[in-house]
């Protein structure tokens, strides 16, 4: 099996190529989405500091690593409410989010709409075909 190129300490992925760490941290996310994850664990996870932790994403992706966790569980909450028939609430709760206020506010930010509105606009459609994410690296 070929894995991904890499160069130094880098990995080449759909952003380019990205440092390790970022990457490392970006998938200790996607499995930790549930948890309070704060900036001191995720620099744990990249083994820097967090100040250091704070400057690579802001290298690699243009942006910190909160605002990263934070579109994570919204492009999840939208293919969960793309592929699911869980509740808001439900959805919520899978992503590690407890305020609907801020969640719906957040994801009409990203999306354009609200998440009733966007899987209603869905329709009879396969799904996952009607939207695209946006990207980490451009938010």
């Amino acid at each position: 099996m070929i894995g991904p190129h890499t160069h130094g300490d880098q990995v080449y992925s759909k952003y380019g190529y990205t440092d390790l760490r970022v990457m490392s941290v970006l998938d200790y996310a996607r499995t930790h989405l549930r948890g309070d994850l704060q900036l001191s664990e995720l620099a744990r996870v990249a083994n820097v500091s967090t100040w250091h932790i704070c400057r690579l994403f802001r290298t690699e992706l243009g942006t910190s690593p909160s605002r990263c966790v934070k579109l994570l569980r919204l492009r999840i909450a939208a293919d969960l409410l793309a592929t699911t028939f869980l509740t808001v609430k439900e959805v919520m709760a899978s992503v590690g989010l407890n305020d609907e206020s801020h969640f719906v506010r957040d994801f009409h930010t990203v999306f354009g709409q609200t998440p009733i509105h966007f899987r209603s606009s869905l329709g009879n459609t396969k799904k996952t075909d009607r939207f695209d994410l946006p990207s980490l690296a451009n938010s």
